[in-house]
């Protein structure tokens, strides 16, 4: 480290977090700071956090200590306003020069106005940071936070310490009552004793060294590891990434305890033992080598009495097993067909119907996509008519996260189609439907989505700003992400939603088909932006390595002027997007770009000078030049292909007058363009296209 630059180390520590805000918060604390370091022209290197349920921890290495001297360009009064008649400055010249610390003899005149070069000092790192850190807490976000005391300040919880030091030396501010220092604390139970930590080292030390494991990734491990060393060779922990991620922010020390499950319970399916370990007590189930649930338990405590702890946490969860032992026990000889019915007095929403009245549009929704992709109907109606059936039991009532599986468990003792049973079980997840490749699954996750869609946006329930109460942004995203997965359903999207829409007019509901395809169509098109700026969901619409320079005008180049039908067709899209990006980005495209550009140009000249475009929706026969690269066209409408048109399109255009004063020839060569500009329109839309290297203005 360099004399010119220091660590900066912030610790804030609180009452215990909820578990869910850490994470988020440390990576937006850490954002912060490094945005106003940047703000703020001070240089820095590496960036890191650590966090707990208790503290908040970001550490920046090699900051620099003090701003550069930086110089400032200033605009003053127009010359005219500046000087007297006589050429002596006046008030508004000098009331500017004193205001700015210049003299008057220092300004320069340009462009009638008056100009200063300002020399600003810079100030010092533990000064900026000084104002910045309180700024900062007082804007970062938490889904819910409180006030406490007097302070008008929200968080997340109530602040108790904060050290804030810059090269060992503490940055001096109050937040909330609460001084900021050099002092920190360690485990609430484990350790009384207040510490100094004036760097990064000094205070991961000391955290340890007081039993605090500051670093997630370290506490994940300890869990997954020392929970593992009290099982048996051929066992292990089940890993649910939230429920491992919630475990690792509620503590502060691992202390993994092994627990029993009466016997008696083991009867139950080991999806019901795991979710109620799981969720009404973020217990970890432990499974063996054949993936079966076996009667143990692993609670992660933060201190405490081993046995204390384990004899309590036993008697919470056989009493918890023992409720859904009774549901389970209770429902054993009802029949799925009851069940069925009585979802009839679910209500769905209020103008949509019953969850019964769902399960009716499903199974014929189902059955459709069964039609199209060859499928067995009545396996596909059955997926979508069982699919809400399991909403009456009083299982799921208990174990709400349950919903699909407890259908499944109950369709499988019945002797139900393995592909119904499958179906029902994977249609709330995404992940299950992408990882299983089932067919029936498919449809039926697809089925739902298509028919909350049509619901929900039928009767006006549009998302608004971040409001999004019933997910139809998250259904759009899945419907394209299923697409990019190679579905066969996404080539029956449009028709789908039409047949969805059907379904409902029958139910009563009053729909208007276009406007309600507009709406979808819109919904489409939003999220088609956000997926192509998502890392994780690039791969879905691009091929390329390029695709990270995608702008909205290539976007626009994609989407501009289709039809509800392709908007949906997410193929389609797809290709375009690819297109849009190969044309931009690959000289080897720039011939054709240029080419369309004077298509464009003469039919914009054409439509300026208000001459009527030729119909040509009988279709048109293009002069012989264009006969063999068309013909290739309409059979593999691609890119490459429509290269070919290039030399084409220039010589013929190099040969004709387009505008011709003759108004029968010049409607011929019209056509010509009308015919060429819907050729490349099935490819993108050239106009937005942003390809300075490519265009040339056609003057006409």
């Amino acid at each position: 480290m360099s004399n010119n630059s220091a660590e900066f180390l912030l610790e804030v520590g609180c009452e215990e977090l909820p578990a869910g805000f850490v994470a988020p918060a440390l990576k937006e604390l850490s954002s912060l700071i490094e945005k106003n370091l940047n703000d703020s022209r001070l240089s820095y290197e590496k960036v890191a956090t650590y966090g707990t349920c208790r503290r908040l921890i970001v550490s920046v290495q090699n900051v620099q200590k003090r701003q550069e001297d930086s110089t400032k360009v200033q605009k003053g009064p127009s010359l005219k306003a500046a000087y007297k008649e006589d050429g002596s400055p006046a008030p508004a010249l000098i009331g500017f020069c004193k205001s700015n610390g210049v003299d008057v003899n220092s300004v320069e005149k340009r462009d009638d106005y008056i100009w200063i070069e300002k020399n600003i000092p810079g100030r010092e790192t533990k000064d900026i940071l000084a104002e910045l850190i309180p700024n900062i807490l007082s804007k970062l976000y938490f889904p819910k936070t409180m006030r406490w005391a007097n302070w008008k300040m929200k968080f997340a919880r109530p602040i108790r310490w904060i050290i804030a030091v810059l090269d060992e030396e503490v940055i001096p501010f109050e937040v909330c009552g609460i001084k900021s220092g050099s002092s920190s604390r360690g485990h609430r139970h484990l350790s009384k004793a207040c510490f100094e930590a004036k760097n990064l080292d000094s205070l991961l030390s000391s955290l340890r060294a007081n039993c605090v494991e500051p670093d997630a990734s370290i506490r994940r491990e300890k869990i997954i590891n020392e929970s593992n060393s009290l099982l048996d060779s051929d066992e292990s922990i089940k890993i649910d990434k939230g429920l491992l991620e919630e475990n690792t922010y509620l503590v502060e020390n691992v202390l993994p305890i092994l627990g029993s499950i009466g016997s008696e319970y083991m009867s139950l399916p080991g999806e019901i033992i795991q979710d109620t370990l799981a969720k009404h007590a973020k217990f970890f189930s432990i499974i063996n080598k054949d993936g079966f649930t076996v009667p143990k338990f692993i609670s992660i405590a933060n201190s405490g009495d081993v046995d204390t702890i384990r004899e309590g946490n036993e008697k919470l969860i056989n009493a918890r097993l023992n409720d859904a032992k009774f549901f389970y026990d209770k429902e054993s000889n009802v029949k799925i067909d009851s069940f069925l019915d009585k979802t009839e007095g679910v209500l769905f929403q209020k103008e949509l119907g019953t969850m019964k009245q769902v399960a009716s549009r499903l199974s014929n929704i189902c059955s459709f996509f069964a039609d199209k992709l060859d499928l067995d109907k009545d396996i596909a109606a059955k997926c979508g008519l069982y699919s809400k059936a399991d909403l009456s039991t009083e299982l799921v009532a208990e174990l709400p996260d349950l919903q699909g599986i407890i259908g499944s468990i109950y369709l499988a003792r019945e002797g139900y189609h393995k592909s119904v049973c499958c179906a029902v079980r994977n249609h709330y997840k995404l992940e299950s439907v992408l990882k299983n490749k089932d067919e029936y699954s498919e449809i039926l996750f697809v089925a739902n989505l298509i028919d909350r869609l049509t619901g929900f946006l039928a009767i006006g329930k549009l998302p608004s700003g971040s409001s999004d109460p019933f997910g139809l942004r998250r259904a759009i995203n899945y419907l394209i992400i299923i697409a990019g997965n190679k579905s066969k359903c996404s080539e029956y999207y449009y028709d789908a939603f039409q047949f969805a829409m059907d379904l409902y007019e029958n139910q009563g509901l009053t729909i208007k088909q276009d406007d309600l395809f507009k709406s979808i169509s819109h919904l489409f098109i939003q999220r088609y932006g956000v997926l192509t700026g998502i890392d994780d969901n690039r791969e879905i619409l691009f091929s390329q390595d390029n695709h990270d320079k995608l702008d909205v005008r290539l976007l626009n180049a994609a989407l501009e002027d289709l039809s509800p039908s392709e908007v949906l067709n997410v193929g389609l899209v797809r290709n375009r997007i690819q297109a849009a990006i190969d044309i931009e980005f690959n000289e080897a495209y720039y011939p054709l770009a240029r080419s369309a550009t004077r298509v464009f140009n003469l039919i914009k000249a054409a439509k300026n000078k208000e001459f009527t475009l030729p119909n040509v929706e009988g279709g048109y026969k293009l002069p012989e030049i264009f006969d063999e690269v068309v013909g290739v066209l309409e059979s593999d409408p691609s890119l490459q292909n429509a290269l070919k048109l290039t030399a084409c399109i220039e010589k013929y255009l190099d040969n004709t007058m387009v505008l011709s004063e003759d108004e029968s020839e010049r409607n011929r060569n019209l056509a010509v363009l009308v015919v060429l500009h819907r050729y490349l329109n099935t490819l993108v839309n050239f106009s937005f296209i942003p390809l300075e290297e490519a265009r040339e203005v056609v003057v006409v």
